[in-house]
């Protein structure tokens, strides 16, 4: 009975913790550095909303870092590829609009996630390849 209950408590936790990042796939993707040291190298981004009944961002941290470091192996199978960031917003009805939309730049009114960073950003998660190495380095930023 104590396994079983262990069991469903793990499974919930689990679930939760999914339930807990939307990735925005309207933005993110793959890009090419078009000019500088890095240039015809890969990055790949991703932004993604978090569900959280917290402000305190270092309650968060872990899972954020978590979420990033699930895909580093995936993003890194091509060799091209040197970089991959994960941008993290707070969900309320601004950011949420993204899920199932692209920026908007024209109009009455423009709609544009990374212009909500500044508001509604929780930090931002950069893994970068170590030149001439198969290892990484991890950087987490918090947004102010």
């Amino acid at each position: 009975m104590n396994k079983l209950i262990i069991l469903v408590s793990f499974f919930m936790i689990s679930c939760n913790n999914q339930e807990m990042f939307i990735k925005l796939k309207n933005h993110s993707g793959i890009g090419t550095f078009s000019r500088g040291e890095n240039e015809g190298e890969n990055f790949y981004y991703q932004s993604i909303i978090v569900k959280s009944s917290s402000d305190d961002i270092e309650s968060i941290k872990n899972e954020l870092l978590d979420y990033h470091s699930k895909s580093i192996g995936f993003i890194f199978q091509e060799e091209s590829t040197i970089q991959f960031s994960s941008t993290f917003y707070k969900e309320n009805n601004k950011t949420s609009y993204f899920i199932t939309n692209n920026d908007d730049p024209g109009g009455i009114s423009s709609e544009i996630l990374t212009d909500y960073y500044d508001k509604y950003g929780l930090a931002e998660v950069v893994t970068k390849r170590i030149k001439n190495s198969k290892e990484y380095t991890t950087e987490i930023s918090f947004a102010k």
